[in-house]
């Protein structure tokens, strides 16, 4: 410990740091602040480094304090399982500064985390009501695509073509002669009947029928068939009361 103390004293001044049981550090002394936080995080002690952090946004101006901010952030994504408290902080630069790239790199970290997805998707999706546009790199495809309006999907560099207004003749050609980001598949993986059944299968995807009337996002025959029961009791007991009523 004296070691450090003296290394303390040699770089920031003989009355920055003085020894005792801990370390302990004037608070009006932003370097010394900031050398003894990054010793505290050399150590592992992650609370003193947080706290050193703070003490510095205190003492900063509010222009400034993005910037330590984003570092507590950092710190907390990177060394801790506070991913609350990183979104919290996260919250506070995105208000001041919406299109700070460095607290929305930090937040789509945060979607693989389980405690904070649903926070971090309602965080884009109220960025997006607002008029903003966010490009967001991450593998995890089914959040990401309820965040999205658009979806490019990347292989080795490449876009990946969209499918969804594909032809049937489109999508065989596309498992046959794969083109440049895709892999493509000859007789030996897929027959000429099980390519006709996929290309069949992507179509009816991207143009299906709905019968019955409204889709309700083709979330399926049971759902579906659970909003027309409860629709359709709804109506019943609405009506049996409006009869009540009159008799």
């Amino acid at each position: 410990m004296t070691d450090i103390v003296e290394q303390l004293r040699d770089a920031l001044g003989a009355d920055a740091v003085t020894e005792g049981d801990a370390i302990r550090v004037d608070d009006t002394h932003d370097e010394a602040l900031t050398a003894v936080g990054r010793l505290a995080l050399t150590t592992g002690d992650i609370d003193d480094a947080l706290a050193s952090l703070r003490a510095r946004r205190e003492r900063t101006d509010p222009s400034g304090r993005t910037a330590i901010d984003l570092e507590i952030a950092r710190v907390l994504l990177a060394r801790t399982t506070r991913w609350e408290e990183a979104l919290a902080t996260l919250r506070g630069v995105l208000a001041d500064a919406p299109a700070d790239p460095a607290a929305l790199g930090l937040a789509v970290q945060l979607l693989s985390q389980r405690a904070t997805r649903a926070e971090t998707i309602a965080l884009f999706q109220e960025w997006g009501a607002k008029g903003r546009h966010v490009i967001v790199s991450s593998h995890i495809l089914h959040e990401v695509d309820r965040i999205s309006d658009q979806v490019i999907l990347l292989s080795h560099g490449y876009v990946v073509p969209s499918l969804r207004q594909a032809t049937r003749t489109q999508v065989g050609e596309a498992i046959r002669v794969g083109p440049r980001p895709m892999p493509n598949w000859g007789p030996g993986q897929f027959t000429d009947q099980q390519v006709s059944a996929i290309a069949d299968y992507v179509y009816y995807l991207g143009h299906t029928p709905d019968p019955g009337g409204l889709g309700i996002a083709h979330f399926g025959p049971v759902p579906e068939g659970f909003v027309g029961v409860i629709f359709g009791l709804g109506v019943l007991l609405l009506c049996s009361r409006l009869i009540g009523n009159r008799g």
